[in-house]
């Protein structure tokens, strides 16, 4: 994460502090509803940025995944993963 200018760097800050802050909302939403897997830390001296988020485990009924984020992050339901575990598994 950085300076989207920067060819090092493959992914920049969220737009504005209202989008960091619906965004890390919604993260800490899937975390109650769900299990986060990797990522859900935002902030940093310059910038709103988010890490890159996986939140699995979640109820299709979850309110998180009923919305929109327009952020970093993933989230999968617990049936998502088995049929997508198992194609990975037959396919190694």
């Amino acid at each position: 994460m950085g300076d989207p200018a920067s060819g090092e760097n493959y992914m920049g800050p969220v737009v504005d502090q209202k989008a960091f802050d619906k965004i890390m909302e919604y993260i800490n939403i899937g975390n109650e509803e769900g299990r986060l897997v990797t990522g859900g830390e935002g902030g940093g001296s310059k910038g709103y940025f988010i890490q890159p988020t996986i939140i699995v485990d979640l109820d299709p009924k979850a309110r998180i995944l009923q919305e929109e984020i327009f952020g970093p992050v993933v989230l999968l339901k617990e049936e998502q993963l088995r049929k997508e575990g198992c194609a990975v598994f037959l396919r190694s």
